[in-house]
């Protein structure tokens, strides 16, 4: 018991020292190092008893037996050794579900101000749990907001716009700490609001005018919000299935995936430079094409304009982000103000 103890206290803290490392989350997911950072101290502390308990038991038990040893049968010394050891399976079991329970515990709590620091996020089609406060990227269901404030609505047509997906950031990111939710109207489909404005001229590290970001949230809408002030806003009524978005690395370029790693340029790099002229612009995520957003039943279909300018039913399953093409975020440095800026790109 000794050397075993021994062998994996050695192992725990060798993977507990290397996993404390800063470079280590560029391989590990944050809930990953934290039940490593938090579950081996908390383990350790418990085999560390566990084994005390043993050996004390054990000297005890040798006493025992030595003392009244005339006196026993073989048979009730069998008894006496399998009680010990269902004692120490008890021991073992007890001692690795405190270690979970605990290290869950730890994990949910500080990772709801966390996401994973892989190279992408991927909708979980196959979730049919309800949503829960634990939720941070994800589509469709309830979004994350203040408590209070309004539901965005549209200013073209006036009705309450459609919530699509959330994303939080964390790590080293700049904008750790804030959410960020997408609304977009699926009431009007006019042809010149399928997409949203373009900056006119040379895109790449273009310089977004003064005010732009602010008027050209028209029929769409990002809200950005601290994610310790979020609450979820069931007064929203959901159009599209709640899905949480899990990590993911080697994604495709195509299908359900968030990218928040690096921009996967469709047609050549129009990363923007500035933001009236002062603020330094930088990648927020990018929606692949192709994506789609599933429906719950009773939701409007989606509808788009023909060349005539008429609405009709492209589909009554999904609905798309402005028309499926890969859209990029970038924002100011500085996410106090809210400020996104979207574009497309399709191949």
């Amino acid at each position: 018991c000794l050397i075993l103890s021994a062998l994996y206290v050695s192992f725990s803290l060798a993977t507990l020292l290397w996993m404390s490392r800063e470079d280590r989350e560029e391989f590990f997911t944050p809930d990953q190092c934290l039940k490593w950072r938090f579950g081996v101290p908390l383990h350790l502390v418990a085999l560390s008893a566990f084994t005390c308990a043993l050996i004390w038991l054990a000297g005890s038990l040798e006493r025992s037996v030595m003392t009244l040893k005339e006196g026993l049968s073989n048979g009730t010394i069998l008894w006496i050794i399998l009680l010990v050891f269902l004692f120490a399976v008890a021991a073992v079991a007890a001692s690795a579900l405190w270690m979970n329970l605990t290290t869950h515990y730890l994990t949910r709590s500080v990772n709801r101000r966390h996401f994973s620091t892989c190279s992408g996020l991927v909708a979980d089609g196959g979730c049919d749990r309800p949503q829960n406060e634990y939720d941070l990227n994800f589509i469709g269901g309830y979004p994350l907001m203040a408590e209070g404030e309004a539901i965005p609505a549209c200013s073209v047509c006036g009705e309450p716009q459609t919530f699509f997906f959330q994303i939080t950031f964390a790590g080293k990111h700049p904008w750790c700490g804030y959410t960020l939710a997408a609304f977009l109207c699926t009431s009007c489909s006019e042809e010149e609001n399928c997409i949203p404005e373009r900056l006119e001229g040379e895109l790449w590290d273009a310089d977004i005018p003064a005010g732009f970001l602010e008027r050209y949230q028209k029929n769409f809408r990002f809200v950005v919000t601290q994610i310790s002030d979020c609450v979820i806003r069931e007064d929203y009524v959901p159009k599209i299935k709640f899905q949480p978005l899990v990590p993911c690395d080697g994604l495709p370029r195509l299908g359900w995936t968030v990218n928040i790693e690096a921009p996967d340029w469709l047609a050549g790099n129009e990363a923007p430079g500035c933001y009236a002229s002062t603020e330094k612009v930088l990648f927020l995520c990018q929606l692949a094409p192709g994506f789609l957003f599933p429906l719950l039943p009773g939701a409007p279909p989606y509808r788009l304009p023909d060349p005539s300018g008429k609405l009709y039913v492209a589909s009554s399953t999904h609905y798309e982000y402005f028309l499926g093409n890969s859209i990029y975020l970038y924002g100011p440095e500085n996410p106090e103000r809210g400020l996104v800026y979207a574009f497309p790109q399709c191949n």
